[in-house]
């Protein structure tokens, strides 16, 4: 197994950054074999995103090459490895004090003095990597551990008041209800993650990487977060975007989570929708769409392929998860489907009125992504 860490290049990119990506793709190299599709097929959901995050299909086949001839010069592996230590020291000494004071404070990190005195000891480099990596894993370990899906608290609520409206049980039955109500919660707290980890990766196949250029995007976007999306977020969630970078091109593969699993499974209740097909239909129309649509779109499908008459009012609340609930199977498939006709007709109303000229050019893949969530 190969243990690459220099970096690729220098242009106005974070070279440490850098680093951990040609790493990880690597590592995934060595994982599933050496090569894109190999990846794509054999991944773990989790590993596909990181692949993703990475830039995978922007550096794969640099790094592919690079391995080829280390395979055939050994030597060249030392060699690469000197001239990034080289190009670190460079770029270190570029840093202002006022950034590297502010990026090595350990004050918000909830580790033992101990611990801060022995990051201390490190090289700047070895702190910072540290650092970085204490910070984001605290960030994850504090949304984690304040679950904030609605079922999931709805679920907990309700079990815990059937508990205690049994006073006339024995103080033995009751303790093992207390140990239901908890088994229950983790069980469905497991399958809340399993159906965001999935839905997300679905949707996240069809974003990309950092793109700014006004031919090919209306706006900053980052794995599917658009600027404006991390700047609410981050006032709306002052806590727990703390860490949030300022630009969203700095923002990490954690961060994005977070966003979407707040901002669009939890608040849209995605997790409480039975069928699959339709969690990640709607999850998707969410995620890629104004908040009103995909629920105006779900209401009039429902109403136009059922027997069923829901208020389309917009709102995706309890009376329409309710109804998709209840669908038939052969009902579940005419919705969906009908859903992403909606889709298609709305972007179709788009191109005709939106007057950015370039918009036609950078959502052209648009029809081609609603028609992959399409039940055949």
């Amino acid at each position: 197994m190969y243990d690459y860490n220099f970096a690729l290049d220098l242009d106005g990119q974070n070279l440490s950054e850098l680093q951990r990506k040609k790493k990880k793709l690597n590592e995934l190299l060595d994982k599933y074999g050496e090569s894109r599709e190999a990846i794509d097929q054999h991944s773990s959901p989790e590993d596909w995103m990181e692949y993703q995050f990475a830039q995978g299909d922007q550096y794969l086949d640099e790094i592919l090459e690079e391995r080829q001839k280390i395979r055939q010069n050994p030597e060249l592996l030392n060699q690469l490895q000197t001239q990034d230590m080289a190009r670190t020291q460079k770029k270190t000494t570029s840093s202002t004090l006022e950034d590297v004071d502010k990026e090595l404070d350990t004050s918000d990190l909830n580790i033992s003095e101990e611990r801060k005195k022995r990051l201390k000891q490190l090289d700047y480099n070895n702190q910072l990597a540290v650092v970085r990596a204490l910070r984001e894993k605290q960030e994850l370990e504090n949304y984690q551990s304040h679950p904030s899906a609605e079922a999931l608290k709805r679920e907990a609520s309700a079990l815990h008041k059937a508990m205690q409206s049994k006073t006339e049980q024995e103080p033995k039955e009751q303790t093992n209800q207390q140990s239901d109500v908890k088994e229950q919660t983790e069980s469905l707290n497991n399958k809340t993650d399993e159906i965001f980890n999935r839905v997300l990766h679905k949707t996240l196949k069809e974003e990309g990487n950092y793109e700014d250029k006004k031919t090919k995007i209306d706006a900053p976007t980052n794995l599917g977060i658009r600027q404006d999306t991390l700047d609410r977020f981050k006032k709306i969630h002052p806590n727990l975007a703390s860490n949030f970078p300022k630009l969203v091109k700095n923002l990490t593969l954690s961060q994005a989570k977070l966003i979407a699993r707040k901002d669009y499974f939890d608040k849209y209740r995605i997790g409480e929708i039975k069928s699959k097909p339709l969690q990640e239909t709607m999850f998707d129309a969410f995620f890629n769409h104004s908040p009103s649509a995909p629920a105006l779109w779900a209401q009039k499908a429902i109403n136009q392929n059922t027997k069923m008459n829901i208020t389309e009012d917009g709102i995706f609340g309890s009376k329409t998860i309710e109804a998709l609930n209840h669908l038939s199977p052969d009902e579940i498939i005419k919705v969906n489907n009908a859903i992403i006709d909606m889709r298609q007709k709305d972007y179709e109303h788009e191109k005709k009125t939106n007057k950015n000229p370039n918009y036609e050019n950078y959502t052209s893949g648009l029809p081609s992504r609603f028609d992959r969530f399409r039940i055949k």
